[in-house]
């Protein structure tokens, strides 16, 4: 589990006692053993931003049964802030009332990280890609109008200059 970033975890809902792998314990900021898990403490370390669809995917879970799946943002007792996906089952009692949610959680910060590094390197890069293209677009401008000049000077010399001698003689002292 520690290789992968890994952590599995069990909530028995009756007692609300919950017992997470050493790598939860890891994944969240704990050594292993050092505290008191519980569902509450499990929601104080998700990040505000993903707090409700957490609790809705597990609300869901214990209203309808079967499975969840969500990704989380938490800070871990540090503070850090980490993206989580997590998978949850769930066990129903003889009565059908539920008694025991299980799952893992996988530390994926590193690969969301990763992505947003090179999302940002894309948009980095088309935007000099535009700059460069604007700058070449200026640079053709500034190179073909004095030479449409010129061009416009040569045919007036070729107007002008009905035997062809004249043009010539211009042409050749330019």
């Amino acid at each position: 589990q520690q290789i992968a970033h890994l952590g599995s975890w069990e909530w028995h809902i009756p007692t609300n006692r919950v017992e997470w792998s050493d790598e939860t314990y890891r994944i969240y900021g704990y050594e292993p053993g050092t505290v008191e898990v519980c569902y509450e403490l499990f929601i104080s370390h998700q990040h505000p931003d993903s707090r409700a669809s957490t609790v809705a995917a597990i609300q869901q879970t214990l209203e309808q049964g079967g499975t969840f799946d969500n990704l989380q943002r938490i800070a871990d007792a540090a503070g850090n802030e980490k993206v989580l996906s997590a998978h949850g089952y769930l066990e129903s009692d003889a009565d059908g009332a539920p008694s025991r949610l299980y799952g893992t959680v996988h530390d994926i910060t590193d690969v969301v990280r990763a992505r947003e590094a090179e999302e940002l390197a894309h948009t980095e890069m088309k935007h000099r890609e535009n700059a460069l293209r604007e700058t070449l677009v200026d640079l053709s401008h500034d190179v073909r109008t004095p030479l449409s000049s010129l061009k416009l000077g040569l045919g007036l010399l070729e107007v002008s200059d009905g035997a062809g001698r004249l043009k010539t003689s211009l042409i050749a002292e330019v």
